[in-house]
């Protein structure tokens, strides 16, 4: 008897269940820091707006004690933000990376459980990841980033069994600097069966890894996301004619272009979009919500014009508050809105 129940445990030992998600992101574990600065006041700090480059310990020090400065601190990060968004649209989704061992970490970890995301970090004695946000008053955003435990990302244990169940893994393109990492995410994606989804996420990512990307797409990209700047970064061409190129190379390419909408082109067929809003508080988080929507529409068999204004909704929520957090009283109304 007993050397039955042993063959049984070692077999149910080697059975794979499915995950009690159906879409998964792998990212770091990341603290904004929102700023509001004038022109002046960016112009002391970097040389473009809008930009994004790495910044050490100091230099985070230094911009957390810049004088007279309220700072706002959120649970961030690009990949972060699409999955809570699909989370409150009723996706199960689940995330995996590097988490540091401090305060916010553990705070923000749980709060992503009782958001309904399985938060699957893995722990490293490094600090978390933190983004730094500087907002000018037209709303542009330039960011430095503090990578700390995202150093590590290379260092994660993923396989197969990970990636078993789902729908949908959406990679962002700040991951890029671990080319290698994408790579092993995108084939355990695709051996796994699920679409995958790629964020653009800053033309100086694009700029930087440009050839690696536009090998990628034919191959393991199913939807690639980017704003007009990203995009015209990759392939060197306007809005309208880049969603041409680059349909050619994957399922569905959606273009925005902030108040002026946006374009999806999906083989043949070609949509604009409108946007919903016209002018913007902070536009923090307005392309990951825009993916969220979009992703939501997309997964749940929606036309792409339908997808579209998805995406174009929960964006012009967004854009009216400080950070990429949409308060519940907003999903609410979101819900609502898209008949949910």
């Amino acid at each position: 008897m007993k050397k039955i129940l042993l063959c049984f445990c070692l077999f149910l030992t080697q059975f794979t269940f499915a995950n009690d998600y159906s879409i998964l992101s792998i990212a770091p574990m990341v603290i904004d820091r929102i700023i509001f600065v004038d022109d002046r006041e960016l112009l002391s700090i970097a040389n473009e707006k809008g930009g994004w480059k790495f910044i050490d310990e100091g230099e985070l020090d230094s911009l957390l004690n810049l004088p007279d400065k309220q700072i706002v601190t959120l649970q961030g990060g690009s990949a972060t933000n699409v999955l809570k968004g699909l989370a409150k649209l009723g996706e199960k989704c689940g995330i995996i990376g590097k988490v540091g061992n401090d305060h916010h970490s553990h705070s923000f970890m749980q709060k992503m459980q009782n958001q309904g995301i399985a938060a699957l970090y893995q722990e490293t004695p490094l600090p978390s990841k933190q983004v730094v946000c500087l907002v000018t008053p037209d709303g542009q955003r330039t960011f430095r980033t503090f990578n700390g435990a995202a150093a590590e990302l290379n260092q994660l244990q993923l396989n197969l069994s990970h990636f078993k169940g789902t729908q949908l893994v959406h990679v962002t393109g700040y991951l890029l600097f671990e080319e290698s990492l994408v790579l092993k995410i995108m084939k355990l994606a695709k051996q796994a069966g699920a679409k995958v989804s790629l964020d653009l996420a800053n033309f100086k990512k694009v700029q930087a890894h440009r050839n690696y990307i536009l090998n990628l797409l034919p191959e393991y990209v199913d939807i690639l996301f980017g704003n007009a700047e990203e995009i015209e970064e990759l392939v060197k061409l306007p809005p309208e004619e880049a969603a041409d190129k680059l349909g050619e190379l994957c399922e569905v390419v959606v273009v925005t272009t902030g108040v002026n909408g946006g374009w999806i082109r999906s083989g043949e067929k070609k949509i604009h979009y409108d946007a919903l809003l016209k002018t913007a508080l902070d536009s923090t988080g307005a392309g990951d919500c825009f993916a969220s929507g979009f992703l939501y529409g997309y997964i749940n068999h929606c036309p792409l014009e339908k997808c579209g204004q998805m995406g174009a909704l929960i964006a012009s929520y967004v854009v009216q508050v400080p950070g990429a957090e949409i308060d519940d009283a907003m999903w609410v109304n979101i819900r609502s809105d898209l008949n949910l």
